[in-house]
């Protein structure tokens, strides 16, 4: 997605130790068989060294007729002549095809919903299509012309956070007619139409309330560091990734937008959030970071998420002890000491809510952080 990357959490929870274990065994059992049960089925004269078929990927899978309808009139189109007065398969029907493609492409396969224009589905039935292809192992891909994000700025939002959707191709160039953007309607040039990438960039994020953005942000910050990792492995530290290519490397994407790993945390969490909890909850993957959550955070329950995490790591002496009138805390609060001032009034304020002890302590004192690579 344009302001989520790629990185998608539809094989399950992303922690250090199951990632150590893909990179031990980067292709599942399953998807192996199946590489290989295509690889006996191909014709000896295909089975070549460049061939990537049964090798390398197990190909891509399609839906047929989950709405046989668009409302653009382009030059070209693979939709037939009847296309328009053929009514949508039920949702019984689209997840019976995905249960289907499951079996022949594996975990993590590929699949395009698509024939015609998907949006003009019922939003609940799409999001309904979505939550089942990721729920049997699927990555689900949306293919759409993209008007329908910007006639409604809530349907992307919800596809996301209700539907758990990762992946949408966006088919924008000049052969196509129907928009009703008047700037963008008979545009003649692929210049012309930038505009509209950047426009559906930025819409899709600006539709999101509250909640859905600082659920997002956090996310997108954990994810990109993941894949940091992952882009320098082996390490032994997030440090030993050069300067230049590690907090302040302007590569990840957000509304229309390339930024980096600092002006997520700053420019946007901490600088448009009065949530000091975050700091429990973005992980900069040392061992001296909160724990990485077992699953993407969402905007209908950010607030109890960050309570849990920040309860959990004040109840951790790792990151929170008292020892005798002495408060010893997690150098992050020494770091981002005016976030927590900001919400109580000081750094020790903060901690007390949720310090284990029934006597203030007197004295504070910073732990020792560790930058050793979070393998938990």
């Amino acid at each position: 997605m344009t302001f989520l990357g790629t990185l998608s959490t539809s094989r399950g929870p992303l922690r250090w130790r199951r990632i150590a274990g893909l990179l031990r065994e980067p292709v599942p059992r399953e998807a192996r068989a199946r590489l290989d049960a295509i690889w006996a089925g191909l014709d000896p004269r295909f089975r070549t060294a460049n061939q990537m078929f049964g090798h390398h990927e197990e190909g891509c899978g399609a839906t047929i007729g989950v709405m046989p309808r668009c409302d653009f009139a382009c030059r070209g189109c693979y939709l037939g002549g009847d296309a328009n007065r053929t009514p949508a398969l039920t949702v019984a029907a689209v997840t019976a095809q995905l249960n289907a493609l499951r079996a022949h492409l594996g975990p993590g396969g590929n699949v395009q919903l698509t024939d015609g224009e998907v949006t003009l589905r019922d939003a609940d039935e799409v999001i309904a299509i979505v939550r089942h292809a990721r729920a049997i192992g699927l990555v689900p891909m949306l293919m759409t012309h993209g008007d329908a994000f910007l006639r409604d700025a809530a349907l992307l939002a919800r596809l996301m956070v209700e539907g758990g959707l990762e992946e949408i191709s966006l088919h924008i160039d000049t052969t196509q007619r129907g928009r009703r953007d008047l700037a963008v309607r008979h545009a003649g040039t692929e210049a012309e139409l930038m505009a509209l990438h950047a426009r559906i960039a930025a819409a899709d994020f600006a539709a999101l309330a509250r909640d859905e953005k600082l659920a997002l942000l956090i996310n997108l910050y954990n994810a990109a560091t993941l894949r940091l990792v992952l882009d320098h492995w082996p390490l032994a530290s997030i440090r030993d990734i050069p300067a230049k290519a590690r907090w302040k490397a302007r590569r990840w994407s957000l509304a229309g937008r390339t930024v980096s790993l600092d002006e997520i945390e700053n420019d946007e969490l901490r600088a448009k959030f009065a949530e000091p909890r975050i700091h429990f909850a973005i992980n900069c993957a040392a061992a001296g970071c909160p724990r990485l959550r077992n699953r993407a955070f969402a905007g209908a329950d950010i607030g109890a998420a960050l309570e849990a995490h920040t309860c959990a790591m004040h109840a951790d002496p790792r990151w929170c002890r008292v020892a005798d009138t002495t408060l010893h805390l997690t150098r992050i609060y020494r770091w981002y000491d005016g976030d927590f001032a900001q919400a109580a009034g000081s750094v020790r304020a903060f901690a007390g809510w949720y310090a284990p002890t029934d006597t203030p302590p007197r004295r504070l004192r910073w732990l020792p952080y560790d930058w050793a690579l979070n393998a938990a």
